[in-house]
């Protein structure tokens, strides 16, 4: 991780400010240098080429770092500290899934915004996408543990073989967050959000395409429609507000889009498209509703899915800006050829 390169280990509950896994902080923003004594941050570890860092778990003194050179010395470590073989049928998986608040990362990840980031989904670290070039029937949401289920959720796309994107079929691919009762009632935004994706739709004329779906009349979706442009839909409950791109879409295009909902400062809601602002228009509501809908991404839940590939999807509990926007593209737009 980058800007800063830190790790900060934490007993309580995780601050909204964070990229975070448990009980880990992953390039905490505007947190300074220094040493531990000092910033109460561990010195972050530089991935090696073709090797992971493994942040282990000392609740008493903070994590140990181990670097691992490459794959069979990530197997042998393992066996080391947990003691079991079976870490050599699913390595990365199980190893996150049963020892929660160990990070094992394959890469330094790019300089994004981290304040108020909810969801992260990105099939290029090991901590959303176990099983490289597989069919992984779990992913990881590596910013919020408190998702339901460890941050498991349900997901039948393949990654791409260097682990760049999901690969979504149209048929019956999708990424499931529930949503009943006390089951993730984090997820029913109702104020300032943000959505981002980096995406290419692969069949845009003549139907929709969903790229989020939770209440067209409450929290919100959103889809491209029959003009291929890009539609949200979000509302108090009663009515709802539509909102539609000023440009029209390619098919097979790669895109960095974001859907920016504004109803604390400027009472607005935004397209950006790569970067740049696509367009504006005052919100309609003061807050939007809320439903126990489950979140479907890539598809509505039922009988329309998405044939797109999807390299990256965010959520913010908060409205980005114009500028920081512009620094998540700038950030990762080189992995998509934008």
């Amino acid at each position: 991780m980058r800007i800063p390169n830190v790790v900060q280990f934490t007993g309580t509950t995780p601050t909204i400010s964070a990229l975070n896994y448990s009980n880990f902080y992953l390039g905490v923003q505007n947190q300074n240098y220094g040493p531990t004594s000092l910033t109460g941050f561990w010195n972050g570890i530089s991935v090696p080429s073709g090797g992971y860092v493994l942040y282990l778990d000392k609740p008493t003194q903070g994590p140990s770092i181990y670097v691992i050179t490459n794959e069979q010395g990530g197997f042998s470590l393992c066996e080391q500290i947990f003691g079991t073989s079976q870490f050599i049928t699913n390595f990365y998986g199980y190893l996150i899934n049963r020892w929660g608040s160990n990070v094992f990362l394959n890469k330094n990840y790019e300089n994004i915004i981290t304040d108020d980031l909810y969801i992260c989904l990105d099939p290029s670290i090991y901590l959303c996408n176990p099983n490289t070039g597989g069919t992984p029937s779990q992913i990881k949401n590596i910013t919020t543990p408190e998702i339901f289920g460890g941050n498991n959720l349900n997901n039948s796309a393949e990654v791409n073989d260097n682990g760049n994107y999901f690969s979504f079929d149209g048929v019956s691919d999708q990424i499931l967050f529930l949503d009943a009762g006390f089951v993730n009632p984090q997820l029913r935004f109702t104020g300032d959000v943000s959505y981002e994706f980096f995406i290419r739709l692969k069949d845009l004329t003549g139907g929709t395409s969903q790229l989020y779906n939770k209440s067209s009349v409450n929290e919100g979706v959103i889809s491209a429609n029959t003009s291929n442009k890009l539609v949200y839909s979000y509302g108090n409950g009663l009515g709802s507000q539509t909102f539609e791109t000023t440009t029209t879409l390619t098919n097979s295009t790669w895109y960095h889009v974001v859907l920016v909902r504004d109803l604390t400062n400027t009472q607005k809601i935004y397209w950006y498209l790569n970067g740049i602002e696509d367009r504006n228009t005052t919100s309609t509501y003061s807050s939007a509703g809320t439903s126990v809908n489950n979140t479907y991404l890539m598809s509505d839940g039922s009988s329309d899915y998405t044939l797109a590939d999807v390299g990256v999807i965010r959520i913010y509990n908060s409205a980005l800006t114009a500028a920081q926007v512009s620094q998540n593209f700038n950030a990762q737009k080189s992995r998509f050829g934008l």
